[in-house]
């Protein structure tokens, strides 16, 4: 069997099986910037809520980040699992209406 062939067959058997094609070092990045931004804004939010309710200048500092966060995350939806992208989704738009 010519190795075109074989190649052709391969990735038919992976797009069958429903593997997903393996990340790339940027896509990787992208996921473990979005998983950490998470993490950390979530913790900045409660932080605010709790002992910086009345300090204006900072809630909107936050809510601007969330709503970068929430773009990259949209942007980006195609990297992550439906389930991970529904609970980032869902998280950072539960931290806007706070």
């Amino acid at each position: 069997m010519k190795p075109t062939l074989l190649v052709l067959f391969f990735w038919l058997a992976v797009l069958v099986s429903g593997q997903p094609e393996p990340l790339s070092p940027s896509d990787s990045l992208w996921i473990h910037t979005i998983r950490l931004a998470y993490r950390e804004l979530g913790t900045q939010v409660l932080q605010t809520l709790h002992l910086q309710l009345g300090d204006v200048g900072r809630i909107q500092q936050q809510q601007t980040s969330t709503q970068h966060l929430l773009e990259s995350i949209t942007i980006n939806r195609l990297l992550f699992d439906e389930e991970e992208y529904t609970i980032l989704h869902n998280g950072v738009s539960e931290m806007l209406t706070r």
